[in-house]
């Protein structure tokens, strides 16, 4: 049995047997006001951190697979029969599959430099805008990372360049897919980029989808130019008639591929829903850090509460008016002058 609310607390009493539930509900009385301050720090904290925090918005695209890049590809195949085309033999990747490859690559970041000095924009806090040069970082964070790589032999700091925009893409430009339809065998993805800037998240991402699509339908543009070349002069050196007939109907299926490459909207990947310039924003989350606030304070405050019950019965509650004793006491004592035969603390 645990003591009445008047006895002090001892925890050696229930050392023998271990403590009981009545023991524990009794520590977590006795030390109440720890748990009260743990709750209130970490709220105070959470609250810091909401305010600090900068906002970040996260625009979203939906897209899906061509169908008709289907046809494409059975093309292809018919073609390798052949030989010496564009593409050889062999099963290739779907063209979505080279859209998704293709977000992250070396070869979308450098048009994106090429055409839209992305590379400019997004290290901005590296660029002098008024001299058009490239500044290189200073201050004590930078130096301590300078010298980390020189300890690690790392390469030291250089202008950023379109293989830092890539690495900018892989880490923050993400598909993911979002459901698969059995009826129809197709998925839809989303294309996801978030930044402080909810307009600029908007149209980068645009931007990513636009110029992605645009190289591969670009290559697939200059392969059948180069396929018509090759069937057009197969054509010319070809007499037996049945063989004619199988070229002339491959030169045509290339030229309508073409033609309707040249007027299609997208290539490899449809747009389902574009992208728009976020209102909310995507971190940081109040609702979830409210929760966490709520599930931890409580967990902690209940455990710092028992804790103190149990391990430091004779502690006084943590109060700004014990506090302020504590500091009193301090102050006097500082103040008071030493017994003789004594050297102040």
């Amino acid at each position: 049995m645990p003591p009445d609310s008047g006895t002090p607390y001892e925890p050696s009493l229930y050392a023998r047997g271990g403590y009981s539930l009545g023991d524990i509900l009794h520590a977590a009385r006795q030390g109440r006001s720890t748990g009260l301050v743990v709750i209130i720090s970490i709220t105070l904290l959470a609250v810091i951190f909401l305010a600090l925090a900068k906002p970040q918005y996260t625009a979203e695209i939906l897209i899906t697979e061509k169908i008709n890049n289907n046809d494409a590809s059975a093309a292809r195949s018919a073609l390798s029969l052949i030989g010496g085309l564009a593409g050889g033999a062999g099963a290739a990747p779907t063209e979505f599959k080279l859209f998704g490859d293709l977000i992250n690559s070396n070869a979308l970041a450098r048009v994106l430099d090429q055409k839209y000095g992305m590379v400019q924009v997004i290290f901005a806090d590296q660029w002098d805008q008024h001299d058009h040069i490239w500044i290189k970082p200073t201050g004590p964070i930078a130096t301590i990372k300078a010298g980390i790589k020189s300890l690690l032999n790392m390469p030291p700091w250089t202008p950023p360049d379109s293989r830092d925009l890539a690495r900018y893409l892989v880490s923050n430009v993400h598909m993911i897919s979002e459901n698969v339809s059995f009826l129809t065998a197709s998925s839809t993805y989303s294309l996801r980029y978030s930044n402080t800037n909810p307009q600029f998240a908007a149209y980068f991402l645009s931007l990513v989808n636009r110029e992605a699509d645009n190289i591969l339908r670009q290559r697939h543009d200059a392969e059948l130019q180069k396929n018509i070349q090759y069937l057009q002069r197969r054509l010319l050196q070809t007499t037996e008639v049945g063989y004619r007939e199988a070229l002339i109907q491959l030169v045509a299926d290339q030229e309508k591929q073409l033609m309707m490459l040249r007027g299609d909207a997208s290539y490899a990947a449809e747009v389902v829903d574009p992208a728009v310039a976020p209102k909310v924003p995507s971190f940081p989350n109040v609702k979830l850090t409210l929760i966490l606030v709520l599930i931890l304070g409580s967990f902690f405050s209940i455990l710092s509460s028992i804790a103190h019950g149990l391990f430091w019965p004779s502690a006084r509650p943590w109060s700004i008016k014990h506090l302020g004793k504590i500091w009193s006491r301090a102050t006097v004592s500082r103040d008071q002058p030493a017994p003789r035969g004594q050297s102040p603390r």
